[in-house]
């Protein structure tokens, strides 16, 4: 569960640093 839970939280830091630098979530999670 822990990994689970350190999975999700890189999921969300990589997707405001996409969403600053105006890119597509979907490009890089291909």
């Amino acid at each position: 569960m822990a990994e689970r839970s350190a999975r999700g939280i890189m999921r969300r830091v990589v997707d405001d640093l996409i969403g600053l630098a105006g890119l597509d979530p979907d490009d890089c999670f291909a």
